[in-house]
């Protein structure tokens, strides 16, 4: 399922010249990341097989507190 899902997004990337986001880790962390921040889990395949068939640089991102509940006032 997780390849043919990727497989579709490289589809789309080509087709429309666009890119995605994608943790590479296949998940969230799911403990606070002020307590977690240096362990991060193993990383998937696909999404640097993504990068390599779309021909694509991988920029590495941090998303710091992305697992917060957000409410707009």
């Amino acid at each position: 399922m997780a390849i043919k899902t990727l497989n579709k997004a490289i589809d789309i990337c080509k087709k429309e010249k666009s890119c995605f986001i994608i943790s590479p880790e296949g998940t969230r962390r799911r403990k606070k990341s002020e307590e977690d921040i240096c362990n991060i889990i193993p990383f998937k395949k696909g999404p640097f097989h993504s990068a390599k068939a779309l021909n694509y640089s991988i920029l590495p991102v941090m998303l710091y507190g992305a697992n917060r509940s957000w409410t707009i006032s």
